[in-house]
């Protein structure tokens, strides 16, 4: 990834606040003649004057290359002529010789530079910035209430050197300014005295539902320590879809490579598919490289990645076997048969541990049926003895047993990798025929068929399923499970037509079957199904669903599983919390955290445990601590526990810590937040969501009094405004009268971002009108700014203030293009 194209990417952010700030940090960078030429097209097509200013500053820098040209006697020749070149000046002003700086900017002082124009004004602030003195402070803090945000900016970046205690005042303003670029600023000067306040803000940001404010957020990240935003960054590629936010996001791995981060990418890479995965795994592979070249590693990048994957399999599966040795103790005999032999599957290709566990657990068994089951199972890799007098009857398939004893599941991480270490199944008797003697699967008895699918391996698979498909619809349920974890071990994507026939079965087993090897095996095929699935009315065939959505939208399934936790049944809870273990650690681990808090179950709270223990890092520890102190109730114990367990996990993966001093830590983060609670900080994040929230819900925009910019970029000082005067500003003393008044209702209008379709666009009027959802119309006019005129059938995103809780064809005011 080029820094010098991504910036240029942020080159085509709608904000302007990003655009300059963009700017500001590119001039400095080393340039190809591509990235010229790449420069210019984007100086083109932008359409914002002071923007344009800015760039055209950039490329007389470029163009001329001359370095001696800013001498007081030229500037002052400039700052007389009132017809004077603004470009030659800003550039002058950037090359000013440090013995004759201290008389420019007393020049500067005596031409009255705050009356500069708007476009000249940033530059003038950036060479105070660097140059002026305390005489300078009282105007650049006026303009840090600036309307245009590129002065503001430049302003903020001035006050900052000078004074900054004089910014603490205007924190508050620049939050809740309608310009994201502002905001975010905001948010990276608040970081300066109140860090754990600005990251909750930064958060905030981050995962907000409007894109400029995510790219407001992603550009400030640069300037955050990284150890602190990492869990957050993680949390984000994690959930993002948007393929260029992945890209700006990795490039912040990249530049701060740390040796624990690639075996969390890798995590993040396994739980995603298509274009997200494999944009991961670029993030994955340069923060590698990065290592290695920083020499924080002695690996090559390419034995790293075999290494890590190898834990990542090893990790899984152990998380696998605890949950499922955890179940093992559940008084419901069903469920523990369920897990046994799940347990007994692993066990028998080749997993030593497993097989451990379930020789430990059946002298225990009190179910006699469960017992015999799983010995059989072990044995033979069947579920029931058939007979050899047993007449066969294939138009009769065998009822499925209502028990769900026939769902073998895989480890995700191995259905994801498909191990070739793990031998295959050894049945102990041979197929009743071979493959080549082409013999009807009809012909066969029902110990046969058993035997022939049991002896299915990667070297015969085509050769046995040949054989197998045209009977497959005729086999009983249990066989046609059989089949499905073949397919799901040994198949390819040919298969996934067999398998969606499988999805119109009223068999929960068969469905949450297929539905696991359709994830391994061909995800995209299953993705148009799963609507429908995530609401079967089995809560195994739901999960399972859920699992491979998470896949395509991390962000939905998420929530729909939390809306499981909150089942009154805790075995369904303990569903949903394996479920969770599942998806990638960073991307539910406040889901998790929530969990334990609210959950009683003991059994529940121990896969919770186990799930957290597995991830053990500083950040779930110090957030588990903070609950840990809180608890008043018997849980407490619980929480202490599990606050030992990971302070050791930590202590062990990091020699130089010790448990005390994470113990003394976390006393040290609960008092501080105990501090906050009681303090009354109007910059806290809650109150400046109030004053937001109270703006859109109370502004009444009347034409006839407020005109908004109809360009692009104008909105956020028109909104700083109103919201200072309705909310900062003292009240007016009221004024009676007597006189009756007749009161006109009048459209609330609110600021929203739609996402749509162009069904209309008349390029002689600029309207256009987009179709959000069926029977909901915005109609809208479109600037000059906007550039060409977006197409009938095309995508179409934007900020537009429109009337609260409008529908059908909604006149809309545009304001900012995503």
């Amino acid at each position: 990834m080029d820094a010098v194209n991504e910036l240029f990417n942020d080159l085509k952010s709608p904000d302007p606040a990003i655009r300059f700030s963009v700017l500001s940090r590119i001039e400095d960078m080393s340039w190809t003649d591509e990235h010229r030429e790449a420069f210019r097209e984007i100086f083109a097509g932008e359409r914002d004057p002071g923007i344009r200013f800015h760039m055209q500053k950039v490329l007389a820098r470029l163009d001329r290359g001359d370095k001696n040209r800013g001498s007081l006697e030229a500037i002052e020749e400039q700052l007389k002529n009132p017809q004077r070149d603004e470009i030659s000046l800003a550039l002058m002003l950037e090359s000013v010789k440090r013995n004759e700086a201290t008389a420019v900017a007393e020049s500067l002082r005596r031409a009255e530079w705050p009356k500069f124009s708007q476009q000249l004004l940033p530059s003038v602030l950036k060479f105070l910035k660097k140059y002026g003195s305390a005489e300078d402070t009282a105007a650049i803090e006026k303009l840090c209430r600036h309307s245009d945000p590129r002065v503001l900016s430049a302003a903020i970046e001035a006050l900052e050197k000078h004074n900054p205690d004089r910014l603490k005042d205007l924190i508050v303003p620049l939050l809740i300014n309608g310009n994201f670029g502002i905001r975010s600023r905001a948010v990276r000067l608040l970081h300066r005295w109140d860090p754990s306040e600005a990251l909750r803000h930064f958060e905030s940001m981050l995962f907000s539902n409007l894109e400029t404010e995510k790219h407001a957020a992603l550009y400030q990240a640069f300037f955050f320590p990284f150890k602190q935003i990492e869990t957050l960054m993680l949390r984000y590629i994690s959930v993002e879809s948007d393929p260029e936010m992945i890209k700006k996001a990795g490039l912040i791995f990249m530049t701060n490579p740390e040796r624990h981060m690639p075996a969390r990418l890798l995590e993040v890479r396994q739980a995603c598919v298509g274009i997200k995965q494999r944009l991961v795994d670029v993030i994955l592979k340069g923060v590698l490289q990065s290592l290695y070249q920083a020499k924080m590693v002695n690996a090559a990048p390419e034995q790293m990645l075999q290494v890590l994957e190898a834990h990542f399999k090893e990790k899984r599966i152990r998380l696998f076997i605890e949950h499922h040795s955890n179940a093992l103790k559940s008084p419901e005999a069903n469920v523990r048969l369920q897990s046994a032999l799940k347990l007994s599957d692993l066990a028998r290709r080749g997993m030593d541990e497993a097989r451990q566990v379930v020789e430990a657990y059946l002298p225990r068994e009190r179910d006699l049926n469960n017992v015999r089951k799983i010995r059989l199972f072990i044995e033979t890799g069947q579920l029931e003895v058939h007979k050899a007098s047993e007449p066969e009857k294939p138009t009769q398939p065998a009822k499925p047993e209502k028990t769900r004893v026939t769902v073998i599941t895989e480890p995700a991480a191995e259905a994801q990798t498909k191990p070739t270490v793990v031998q295959a199944d050894k049945p102990t008797e041979k197929p009743a025929a071979k493959a080549e003697e082409k013999r009807p699967l009809q012909e066969y008895t029902a110990r046969e068929r058993q035997s022939f699918i049991a002896a299915i391996t990667a070297d015969n698979y085509e050769q046995y399923m040949a054989v197998i498909r045209p009977f497959f619809r005729d086999m009983d349920v249990n066989e046609q499970i059989a089949v499905i974890k073949r397919i799901e071990r040994f198949g390819s994507q040919s298969d996934s037509e067999l398998l969606i026939g499988c999805l119109q079965s009223d068999d929960e087993n068969i469905l949450e079957s297929a539905i696991e090897a359709l994830s391994v095996i061909n995800p995209e095929a299953l993705h148009p199904y799963l609507p429908q699935l995530i609401k079967h009315r089995y809560d195994e065939v739901k999960l399972a669903a859920i699992k491979v959505f998470s896949l395509f939208d991390k962000k939905q399934a998420i929530s729909l599983v939390e809306n499981m936790l909150l089942s009154i049944k805790p075995a369904q809870r303990q569903t949903a919390i394996f479920c969770l273990s599942s998806f990638d650690f960073h991307s539910v681990s406040q889901t998790l955290i929530s969990a334990f808090k609210s959950e009683n179950d003991s059994e529940n709270l121990q896969q919770i445990s186990s799930i957290l223990r597995s991830n053990a890092d500083e950040d779930t520890f110090f957030r588990i601590y903070v609950d840990y102190k809180a608890c008043k109730s018997s849980k407490k114990d619980d929480y202490e526990k599990l606050c030992r367990e990971l302070a050791a996990k930590i202590v062990e993966s990091e020699p130089g810590r010790t448990i005390e001093a994470l113990f003394s830590a976390g006393e040290e983060l609960v008092a501080e937040e105990e501090r906050k609670k009681t303090e009354r900080a109007a910059y806290k994040l809650e109150k400046i969501q109030k004053i937001r929230e109270s703006a859109d819900k109370n502004v009444v925009f009347d034409a006839s009094l407020v005109r908004f910019t109809v360009g692009a970029y104008a909105v956020g000082a028109v909104l700083t405004a109103l919201i200072w005067f309705l909310f900062l500003a003292p009240a007016p003393p009221a004024v009676s009268d007597a006189r009756p008044k007749t009161v006109k209702a009048r459209k609330v209008m609110e600021t929203i971002s739609i996402k749509g379709r162009v069904v209309i666009s008349d390029e002689t009027q600029r309207t256009v009108a987009i179709e959000t959802e069926p029977g909901k119309l915005y109609k809208m006019k479109l600037p000059e700014a906007y550039g060409n005129m977006p197409k009938p059938g095309s995508k179409f995103q934007a900020q537009v203030k429109a009337e609260k809780d409008g529908s059908g064809e909604i006149a809309a005011e545009f304001l900012t293009a995503f």
